[in-house]
């Protein structure tokens, strides 16, 4: 059963070959601006996490990040249902792939989920809320590994044969993340530094971060959430003094109070950044 830390370890050097191919065939504007790109992501980046209400607030309550195989397992534990069924109805058409991937490699039900990130709100159709977690941090408590597209989607068919060479040849230890996001977004780059961390991970793109510790609440240096999201909740917590609220409105802003009060107790600040 093939290590996905090892695999990636293995891999440096063939990367940093890349990225040197790529910047001489790069003019050199475009050239300078992969260096910068890449030294922002090893001196700036983190690992992000998106998450709705409920993951959020598990999350700040218990300063543990549950993979889909604990919440599984827990919920079958609780309610004494087959964990599988329930991972079944978790995972929807992705579950032959996932549980496919994650067991491929050694340790594979122990594997997080998230992102590489230099800023921004991540890939918000997994969640309103962006966790951005000290990489450093997550890569002192085990294994941090970085896929350059998305493990499920792109890396196993729908026979649910995973391409181990390919994950191989497109994998980065944390020492090599910047290698690999001047791979990706090289050819993409703007003068706009603005702009780049939208070019690294967003809904239109990410980078995977694979990691194995769910021991996440000393690592966690900011949650942010979009403006227009910001708004309607604010709205929200106004209009209860205005209007008679739906039970479905009463239930989000119940769990915003419970966030704020998390967020309070944790010494974390809310931050809002524009869509």
């Amino acid at each position: 059963m093939p290590d996905l830390d090892r695999l990636a370890r293995e891999n440096v050097e063939h990367l940093r070959e890349a990225v040197a191919t790529l910047a001489v065939d790069l003019e050199p504007r475009r050239s300078d601006l992969l260096s910068r790109f890449a030294a922002a992501v090893r001196a700036t980046s983190g690992v992000s996490i998106n998450l709705r209400n409920a993951g959020l607030i598990g999350l700040l309550a218990t300063g543990r990040h549950l993979n889909i195989h604990d919440v599984s397992g827990r919920m079958a534990e609780e309610f004494g249902a087959d964990a599988d069924q329930i991972l079944r109805r978790q995972l929807g058409p992705w579950y032959d792939r996932r549980i496919a991937f994650d067991d491929t490699f050694t340790g594979g039900r122990t594997f997080h989920y998230g992102c590489l990130s230099i800023g921004g709100l991540g890939p918000t159709m997994y969640g309103e809320y962006c966790v951005v977690l000290r990489a450093a941090d997550v890569a002192a408590a085990g294994a941090l590994t970085y896929l350059r597209e998305d493990s499920a989607r792109d890396y196993v068919d729908a026979s649910g044969a995973v391409d181990v060479a390919r994950v191989a040849a497109e994998s980065a230890p944390h020492d090599g993340r910047e290698l690999l996001a001047a791979l990706k977004c090289g050819p993409m780059l703007t003068g706009e530094e603005s702009e780049w961390p939208k070019t690294l991970c967003s809904n239109e793109g990410y980078i995977e971060a694979i990691f194995v510790t769910a021991e996440v609440r000393d690592a966690i240096s900011a949650v942010r959430i979009g403006r227009k999201r910001h708004s309607e909740l604010y709205d929200l917590v106004v209009d209860r003094y205005r209007r008679t609220l739906t039970d479905v409105e009463k239930a989000v802003i119940d769990d915003f109070a419970t966030v704020s009060s998390l967020m309070n107790d944790a010494r974390l600040k809310l931050e809002v950044l524009n869509d």
